[in-house]
């Protein structure tokens, strides 16, 4: 995580930012739902919201669908299932 963290500091802007925020964005969502089959509900919220942020820097509208469906899982967990059916019906195509 601090390696992604640390790619997405040495880019300042452009092509190269969003590339490392997408790849950021992937290692929180890769932790969120290893925090989510491990059952910390709590960890799972935060590490979805920080792919959240890392996708949308991203531009990238795959990774930002995985992200809403990262978060949607936890909001459903978390007994937010009508928040996390609007964020997944309103996920831009």
């Amino acid at each position: 995580m601090s390696a992604a963290l640390a790619t997405r500091a040495d880019q300042p802007t452009g092509e190269a930012f969003a590339v490392a925020n997408r790849q950021l964005a992937e290692v929180y969502l890769l932790a969120s739902e290893l925090m989510v089959k491990l059952g910390h509900d709590q960890l799972a919220w935060t590490t979805a919201d920080r792919a959240l942020q890392a996708a949308h820097l991203s531009d990238d509208v795959l990774t930002q669908a995985a992200a809403r469906r990262a978060w949607a899982i936890v909001l459903r967990r978390t007994g937010r299932a009508d928040t996390a059916q609007r964020l997944v019906v309103g996920t831009p195509v």
